[in-house]
């Protein structure tokens, strides 16, 4: 299994390759990097301040049970997400950070499937 190595900053976050997305622990999108903008084919003005299950129905169970309840640790998963294209399968792995002092959720995307 593949190591991830989560951001300490927004800079950090916007120059990852890797698809990913900050929320607030409600599920709130705050930031998408551009690999993240390709996968769902939006931009991220579409996408920012919108619940994350808008795209990955299904996934409000993350923030339920694990984030707001206070588990900080990183978790691993795999969804269907709804992308511009058609729906795709992908595994990502969360957790809680702290970019630029901000509390907050990071999700970042290990494996993009073609779309179904």
């Amino acid at each position: 299994m593949t190591t991830i190595a989560f951001p300490s900053s927004f800079a950090d976050f916007e120059r990852m390759e890797l698809p990913a997305g900050v929320l607030e622990v409600d599920g709130t999108i705050v930031a998408l990097n551009a690999a993240g903008a390709r996968m769902l084919g939006r931009l991220p003005v579409e996408v920012v301040g919108r619940k994350a299950w808008e795209f990955a129905p299904g996934m409000e169970h993350v923030w339920r049970e694990r984030l707001a309840g206070g588990d900080a640790g990183s978790a691993r998963f795999a969804i269907a997400i709804a992308t511009a294209h058609g729906a795709r399968d992908i595994e990502y792995v969360i957790a809680m950070c702290v970019l630029d002092g901000q509390a907050c959720v990071v999700a970042i995307a290990t494996e993009v499937k073609e779309l179904v």
